[in-house]
């Protein structure tokens, strides 16, 4: 039996991502002092899945959409870490490309989303 949340394309590209980029950045260490920063692209990879199961499961509209955007700044906050990662040559342009072209899939399942739950508000008031 599937949770709730398993459910929805987003939490599953998401899912997917992660593991991308853990299994990327657990390739490409290239020292001690970068672990810390190496470990906050696996954290905030992680979030982006965390938040939307969250809001699957909130009760209200404004902190599923909240829950939604949290998610958004997870993905925005490790798509900045990563472009660190390819400008120190830690990852290379490829695979930088690769991850990026996940993170679309993402950023359109969560706008859609925002839409439908923006959407579905519109139609019960009138």
């Amino acid at each position: 039996m599937k949770l709730i949340y398993e459910k929805l394309e987003a939490w599953q590209h998401s899912v997917d991502f992660a593991n991308h980029v853990i299994t990327l950045l657990g390739q490409h260490i290239p020292g001690r002092q970068s672990r810390n920063i190496i470990e906050r692209a696996e954290m905030s990879s992680a979030n982006i899945a965390v938040a939307i199961a969250r809001a699957k499961c909130s009760r209200s509209r404004d902190d599923i959409i909240r829950q939604l955007y949290l998610s958004r700044r997870s993905l925005y906050e490790t798509m900045t870490l990563l472009e660190i990662f390819r400008r120190n040559k830690w990852i290379s342009d490829d695979q930088f490309a690769d991850v990026k072209t996940g993170s679309k899939k993402i950023t359109s399942s969560l706008v859609n989303m925002m839409r439908n739950i923006n959407l579905n508000t519109v139609l019960n008031v009138g």
